[in-house]
């Protein structure tokens, strides 16, 4: 297993003593195919449409937060603390 630097933000006048500025963006993107517009016309449980597109590739908002975080982007607080954990 690899070690992951994780980074906080110092803070500056630039950025208000906050650690941030600008912004960027998290993503979460659902694509639709013929197989998921069946599921969707069937009315299957939304758990379930969840399910199927995640194994058809869609990450979550977290993950795409994660994956920021381990790239130095953002920090692991500021992604927890706007994005609901995963269940599946």
């Amino acid at each position: 297993m690899s070690q992951v630097q994780l980074f906080k933000g110092r803070g500056c006048n630039a950025c208000s003593q906050s650690g941030y500025r600008g912004r960027r963006g998290l993503y979460e993107i659902f694509v639709m195919n013929d197989e998921v517009r069946s599921l969707i016309y069937d009315m299957v449980s939304s758990d379930e449409l969840r399910r199927r597109a995640r194994e058809l590739g869609m990450h979550s908002l977290r993950e795409d937060g994660l994956r920021k975080v381990v790239s130095g982007l953002t920090t692991l607080e500021e992604v927890l603390g706007i994005t609901m954990g995963d269940e599946t």
